[in-house]
C-alpha cells in the first residue's frame, strides 16, 4: 500500500508531488518535459528502486487522461524502459495487475480501450524478450489484450481508433513471432484462444484474425497457420455458426484474413458447408444477419464455391428468400450473390440457375417481393451458354405480365443484364432476340406510364451496354423492334414536358438523346432513320424556345430524383456536347447546357455516386472538345454566380441549394491532367493558357471555394509565372473587364473584389512584370483632379435614383441645394432641417399639373443630371477599382511593398483631400489605415497611429468615431513627431515609412 500513496522520502531521487502535478497538467509541453526526464532516469538506473515503484501508479493513472499522441507515447516509453531495466523487476507485477484489472471492466470508452491496447502491445513485446517471463505471464496478457482489442472494435463511428488498434496489435505480434520461438508462440496463442475453455470465448475472434493475418504474411509462420487451421474452423463453427444469437458485425468479419488466406474448396465442402446447411435450417436469422455473406465474400478467388452452392446452400437460401424477416431476405440474396461471384464450374452454375429461374417462370412465386428477389439473384449470374437464352425468354414472358412496379424493375434489370451479355458474346440466336424484342415492344406500349418507363430504361440499358462490343446484326434487330415505340414516347415527352417529368416518361427523351449517334450508325431500316431525323432529337433536347427543353430546362432536371433518370440525363448532356460546341458562344443554349452540368455536379439532391458520374461525363466532354466546352462552362460558372448573388429563384443555381460550395468539381473536370495533356494533341499550350486566363478571376474563394488559380495552373502542367510573363496584358484585360457588363451592384462588388485578389496574385507570381502595370492603373484610377472636377451637388445627383431630379427647377422658394459640409459648425441642425423639409414635401399629396414650359424645364434638368450621374458613377467605378487593387496588395500574397507603396499611398491621400469621401464614404480612409500598417515594424504599435495622425491632420471627416476620440494635439502630435524624428535617422530598407511621411508633408492642407 505504500506504493499507492504517501510521499517519497527526500533522498528518493524524485519529488512525487511535483511529478504528479506535472503528469496531471493540462500543458502538453510540461507533461512531455517531465516524462522525458523520468524516462532518462529510468534508463540510466539513477532512480532508486523504491522511488521507481512509487512512480508506477502515477504513470498508470494517466491512461484515461491523455488525448494527444505525444503524451501517450512518452508514457509508453517510460513503461517500456521501466520493464526492460532489470533493477526494477518488481514493477512488472504492478503493471500486470493494473492492466488485468482495467481490461476486465465493462463499458470502457473506445479511447481508453485504445490506450490499453497500446499498453498491452508494450507488455507483449517486453514479455517476449525473456522466455521465463513469457511462460509466467504471456498467455494471461494475450487473453487480456484480446478482450480489450474486441472492446475497441465495438465502438461506433470510431474507424480511426479501430484501425490504429489493429495496426498496433499487428506490430506487437510481428515482434513476438520473430525469432526461433515465433512458431511455437503462434501455435500457443491459437490453441489458447480457440479452446472451448477460453475465458473470453467468441471475443477472441478479433485477435485470432490478426494472428492469422500476421502468420499469412510472414513465410516462416505459414506452416503454423496451416497446422492450426482445424482449430480456427472448429472455433468458427462452434462460436459463430452455432451461436443462438445474432453475431455482431465486428466478430462476423473478424476472421476475414484467415478465410482469405487459408480456406480451400475441400474445407468448405467437408467442414463449413454442412455446418451452414444445418444452421440455415435451425437459425436462419443468425446465419443470414449477417454471418454467411462476409465469409463467402472474403474467400480467395482460387476457391470454387459452385459445388457447395449447388449441393448445400441454394435450396436453403432460396427458401429464406421467402422469409417474413426483411434482414433475413436481404442476407440470403447477398449470400447468394457472394457465392455466385466465387463459382466457376458451369455445370453446377446451370443447376443453380435452374433452381432460381424455375419458380419464377412457372408462376410459383405469388408474392411480388419474392419475384423481385429471385430477379436480383438472376442479375448476378454470369453468362451461361445454353441457359442465358432461356433466362431471357422466361424473364421477358414474366415481365410483360408483371403488375407490381418494384418487381417489374428487378425483372427488367435481370433481362437487360443477360440480353446484353448474349449480344456482347455474339451467342444470341435470331429467334431468341426476335422473341425478346417482340415482348419488349409490347412493354413499350403499356398503358401505365410507370411500366413504360421501366421498359424504356431496360431498352436503353441494353443498347448502352452493347454500344461498343455488341453484335451489330443483333443490335440492329433490337433497334428496329424497339425504337419506333420509343419515338412515340419521345413525341409524348416533347408535346408536354412537365407532364412527362411528373410521370417519369421524360427518361425516354434522355435515352434517345444519349444513344442518338449510336442508333443512327447501327439502325438498318431507312424508314426508322427518316423518323429519327424528323424527330430532331438533339435539336428538341437543346432548344429553349418556344417549348421548355426536357434536357437543359432547369424546371425539368431539378425535379429528377431516381438515380436512373439522373444518370441518363447526364449521358444525354454528354452526347449533346459536340452539337453544343457548334453553337454560338453567346448563345443561351450553351449557357443552359453548362448550367445543367453544374446542377448535377453541385446540387445537394444529387447522390454522391451520380455526382461522380456527372464529373466524369463533363471531363470526357471536355477532352473531346476542349476549347468550346471550356468556354461554355466558364460562361456558365459566371451565370451561376450572378444568379446566386442577385437571388434569382427561377434558376438552376437556386434549385441546387448548394450555392457555390461544389463548383470546384466542375473546374477540376475541365482541367486535364499532365498525362492527358501529353497524349491529347488538341490540348495545346496556347489553348490551355487561354482557358487559364478565363479562369483567372473565377478561381477565387469569394466566388468558388476550395480552389486556387496557381494550383489549377500547376495541375495542367503550366507554370503560372511563365504564363503571366508571356500574357500579362491579356491577364490584366481579363481582370479589368470581368465586371463591366454586370448591372447588379452587389454582384459587381463581389466580382470586383475577386478581380483585385487576382491582380494581387499575379503580382506575387510575377512582380517585375505586373506591379508596374498595377501601379500605373492605380495612379490613373485614383485621379485627384478627376475628383475635384465635380462638386458636392454632383455627387448628390449621382446618388439620386434614375428618373428623378435632385434639383427642383419648379420651386418658387429660394432653395439652397448645396450639400451640407460635415465640417460645418451647425451640421447636425442643418441636416435635421433638410430631412424635415423632405418629409413635409412627401406629404403634400398629388402634385399639381405642370405646364408645357415647366415640363420642358424638368426634362432639361433630368437630361443634365443623367449626364452628371453617368460621369460620376464612372468615376466611382474607377475609384473603387483602384482602392480595391491597393487593398488586395496590402492584404494579399506577400510582395515587395517598396515597388508600389509610395505611389499608392500618395494617390490615396490625394483623393482623400480632394473629397472622394463624399461618394465613397470611408472606404478610402480605411484602405489608407490598412496601408499604414505596412510601414517599418520597429515602430511597433505606433504604425497604426501614424496613418490616423496623417488622416486627422488633413481634416478628413469620414473616420470612424473610435479613432477620433483622442485630441489631435498633445499625445497624438507627439506620436507623429516621433515619426519625424525617426525620419532623420532613416536607414535603407524602410522606404514605405518614408513614403507615408513624405505623402503627408507634400499633401496640400
Amino acid at each position: 500500500m505504500a506504493v499507492e500513496n504517501g510521499d517519497a522520502p527526500e533522498n528518493s531521487g524524485v519529488n512525487h508531488k511535483e511529478l504528479n502535478s506535472a503528469l496531471l497538467s493540462s500543458s502538453t509541453k510540461c507533461r512531455l518535459a517531465e516524462l522525458s526526464r523520468l524516462e532518462k532516469s529510468l534508463a540510466d538506473a539513477s532512480l532508486p528502486e523504491s522511488s521507481a515503484l512509487k512512480v508506477v501508479p502515477s504513470l498508470l493513472r494517466t491512461y484515461p487522461s491523455y488525448r494527444d499522441r505525444p503524451s501517450r507515447k512518452a508514457v509508453q516509453n517510460c513503461l517500456r524502459t521501466l520493464l526492460i531495466n532489470g533493477k526494477y523487476s518488481d514493477a512488472l507485477p504492478l503493471v500486470l495487475a493494473f492492466f488485468g484489472n482495467e481490461t476486465s471492466k465493462a463499458g470502457l470508452a473506445a479511447s481508453n480501450a485504445f490506450v490499453l491496447v497500446e499498453w498491452g502491445s508494450v507488455l507483449v513485446t517486453q514479455l517476449a524478450i525473456g522466455e521465463e517471463a513469457w511462460e509466467a505471464h504471456g498467455m494471461e496478457v494475450v487473453n487480456q489484450h484480446a478482450s480489450i482489442l474486441e472492446t475497441c472494435m465495438v465502438a461506433q463511428g470510431k474507424s480511426g481508433v479501430k484501425h490504429s488498434a489493429l495496426v498496433t496489435t499487428r506490430r506487437a505480434l510481428r515482434h513476438l513471432f520473430h525469432g526461433e520461438k515465433g512458431d511455437q508462440r503462434a501455435r500457443q496463442i491459437i490453441i489458447q484462444l480457440t479452446a472451448t475453455t477460453s475465458a473470453i470465448g467468441v471475443r477472441g475472434a478479433v485477435l485470432l484474425g490478426v494472428v492469422a493475418g500476421v502468420c499469412a504474411r510472414y513465410p516462416p509462420l505459414s506452416s503454423a497457420l496451416a497446422t492450426q487451421k482445424g482449430h480456427y474452423i472448429s472455433f468458427y463453427l462452434r462460436e459463430m455458426v452455432g451461436s443462438r444469437t445474432t453475431v455482431p458485425n465486428h466478430l462476423a468479419n473478424a476472421l476475414e484474413e484467415f478465410f482469405s488466406s487459408s480456406i480451400t474448396s475441400e474445407d468448405l465442402e467437408r467442414d463449413i458447408g454442412p455446418a451452414f446447411e444445418k444452421a440455415l435450417l435451425r437459425a436462419p436469422e443468425v446465419v443470414l444477419d449477417d454471418l454467411l455473406s462476409p465469409m463467402l465474400g472474403t474467400l480467395p478467388q482460387s476457391v470454387d464455391v459452385a459445388l457447395l452452392l449447388s449441393g448445400r446452400l441454394a435450396k436453403p437460401l432460396l427458401s429464406n428468400v421467402k422469409s417474413s424477416n426483411a434482414r433475413v431476405r436481404e442476407g440470403a440474396v447477398l449470400a447468394f450473390t457472394n457465392a455466385v461471384n466465387h463459382s466457376k464450374n458451369e455445370e453446377y452454375l446451370l443447376r443453380v440457375a435452374d433452381e432460381v429461374l424455375n419458380p419464377l417462370s412457372s408462376s410459383k412465386l405469388t408474392a411480388a417481393d419474392h419475384r423481385a428477389l429471385h430477379s436480383r439473384i438472376l442479375t448476378n449470374l454470369p453468362h451461361l451458354p445454353g441457359r442465358s437464352e432461356a433466362i431471357c425468354k422466361a424473364l421477358a414472358a414474366v415481365a410483360v405480365k408483371e403488375s407490381n412496379e418494384a418487381a417489374l424493375y428487378a425483372e427488367l434489370h435481370a433481362l437487360s443484364h443477360h440480353l446484353s451479355l448474349l449480344i456482347q458474346t455474339r451467342s444470341l440466336p435470331d429467334e431468341t432476340i426476335k422473341a425478346c424484342t417482340e415482348i419488349v415492344g409490347k412493354g413499350l406500349s403499356d398503358k401505365k406510364p410507370a411500366h413504360r418507363r421501366a421498359w424504356v430504361l431496360m431498352t436503353g440499358d441494353v443498347l448502352w451496354q452493347t454500344r461498343k462490343y455488341g453484335d451489330a446484326p443483333k443490335v440492329r434487330l433490337f433497334i428496329d423492334a424497339t425504337i419506333p415505340r420509343t419515338l412515340e414516347m419521345f413525341q409524348e415527352v416533347t408535346s408536354n414536358v412537365l407532364a412527362a417529368t411528373q410521370s417519369g416518361l421524360v427518361v425516354a427523351g434522355f435515352v434517345l438523346t444519349a444513344l442518338y449517334t449510336y442508333i443512327m450508325d447501327v439502325v438498318g431500316s431507312s424508314k426508322i432513320q427518316t423518323s429519327i431525323r424528323k424527330a430532331s432529337i438533339v435539336e428538341q433536347a437543346c432548344s429553349l424556345n418556344p417549348k421548355l427543353s426536357f434536357l437543359i430546362g432547369h424546371r425539368v432536371y431539378s425535379k429528377l430524383v431516381a438515380p436512373q433518370d439522373l444518370k441518363w440525363s447526364i449521358r444525354a448532356l454528354q452526347a449533346c456536347s459536340p452539337w453544343i460546341s457548334q453553337t454560338d458562344n453567346a448563345s443561351m443554349i450553351g449557357d443552359a447546357w453548362a448550367q445543367a452540368f453544374l446542377y448535377f455536379v453541385s446540387a445537394t439532391a444529387v447522390p454522391h455516386e451520380i455526382r461522380k458520374v456527372a464529373v466524369t461525363a463533363l471531363h470526357d466532354s471536355y477532352l473531346e472538345q476542349p476549347s468550346p466546352v471550356a468556354l461554355r462552362m466558364v460562361k456558365g460558372l459566371w451565370s451561376w454566380q450572378e444568379h446566386l448573388t442577385v437571388g434569382q429563384q427561377d434558376s438552376a443555381a437556386a434549385s441546387s441549394k448548394s450555392g457555390s460550395s461544389r463548383l470546384y468539381l466542375a473546374v477540376h473536370a475541365i482541367c486535364p491532367t499532365r498525362e492527358e495533356v501529353r497524349v491529347n494533341a488538341s490540348l495545346t499550350s496556347d489553348m490551355l493558357q487561354d482557358q487559364l486566363i478565363e479562369l483567372l478571376v473565377l478561381c477565387r474563394p469569394p466566388l468558388i471555394p476550395h480552389i486556387s488559380w496557381i494550383g489549377t495552373c500547376l495541375s495542367v502542367g503550366q507554370d503560372p509565372g511563365d504564363l503571366v510573363r508571356s500574357a500579362h496584358e491579356r491577364c490584366l484585360v481579363q481582370i479589368k473587364s470581368c465586371a463591366h457588363t454586370i448591372s447588379d451592384d452587389v454582384h459587381k462588388a463581389k466580382v470586383r473584389a475577386a478581380a483585385s485578389d487576382a491582380a494581387a496574385e499575379l503580382a506575387f507570381v510575377s512582380p517585375d512584370t505586373i506591379i508596374p502595370q498595377i501601379v500605373q492603373d492605380v495612379v490613373r484610377d485614383l485621379s485627384a483632379a478627376a475628383v475635384r472636377t465635380y462638386s458636392p451637388t454632383d455627387f448628390a445627383i449621382a446618388r439620386t435614383p434614375q428618373g428623378t431630379t435632385f434639383v427642383d427647377v419648379l420651386s418658387t422658394k429660394s432653395n439652397d441645394v448645396s450639400i451640407i459640409d460635415k465640417n460645418t459648425k451647425d451640421y447636425d441642425t442643418l441636416r435635421w432641417e433638410a430631412e424635415l423639409r423632405s418629409q413635409l414635401a412627401s406629404k403634400k399629396g398629388q402634385e399639381r399639373k405642370v405646364t408645357a414650359d415647366e415640363k420642358a424645364k424638368v426634362d432639361a434638368q433630368m437630361k443634365k443630371e443623367d449626364v452628371i450621374r453617368k460621369n460620376v458613377l464612372a468615376l466611382e467605378e474607377r475609384l473603387r477599382r483602384g482602392v480595391g487593387l491597393i487593398n488586395a496588395l496590402t492584404k494579399g500574397p506577400p510582395t515587395d511593398s517598396r515597388m508600389w507603396f509610395g505611389p499608392c499611398s500618395t494617390a490615396l491621400l490625394d483623393i482623400i483631400t480632394a473629397g472622394a469621401g463624399l461618394i465613397m464614404g470611408n472606404i478610402v480612409e480605411m484602405a489608407y489605415l490598412d496601408l499604414s500598417k505596412l510601414i517599418a515594424t520597429r515602430l511597433g504599435s505606433l504604425r497604426e497611429f501614424v496613418g490616423v495622425a496623417i488622416l486627422r491632420a488633413v481634416g478628413t471627416p469620414s473616420l470612424p468615431d473610435n479613432i477620433k476620440q483622442e485630441p489631435l494635439g498633445g499625445k497624438m502630435l507627439s506620436k507623429f513627431e516621433l515619426l519625424i524624428l525617426w525620419i532623420d535617422e532613416f536607414r535603407a530598407g524602410d522606404q514605405s515609412t518614408l513614403s507615408l511621411a513624405i505623402s503627408k508633408r507634400t499633401t496640400p492642407s
